[in-house]
């Protein structure tokens, strides 16, 4: 059995104490190695990775709105009907005395 399959398999056994332990333990690995962290406090680390993750999500969600407006946009400038011409108005008169 791998060393992760071990960790996995023993996880569900563990007590909310003993997860926090296994928890801090795994950010102090992060904080040892250094690479790529850009956030670390008490509650743990932060990664490029997470970041990249996180923009890209946030990224296609405003692709998907940008296609949406442009479809609306070319939607509502598309002529739907033959424009009938308007007639012109009456030229005023003046009142007669």
């Amino acid at each position: 059995m791998s060393t992760i399959a071990e960790i996995e398999a023993v996880l569900p056994k563990l007590t909310a104490v003993e997860l926090e332990r296994v928890e801090q333990a795994i950010h102090n690995q992060f904080r040892q190695r250094g690479g790529g962290i850009i956030y670390d406090d008490t509650y743990g680390v932060e990664t490029e990775a997470d970041l990249i993750a996180c923009a890209d999500e946030a990224f296609q969600a405003c692709d998907k709105v940008e296609a949406k407006l442009a479809e609306w946009a070319t939607a509502s400038h598309v002529e739907k009907h033959t424009p009938v011409p308007r007639a012109k108005p009456a030229p005023a008169t003046t009142p007669q005395k």
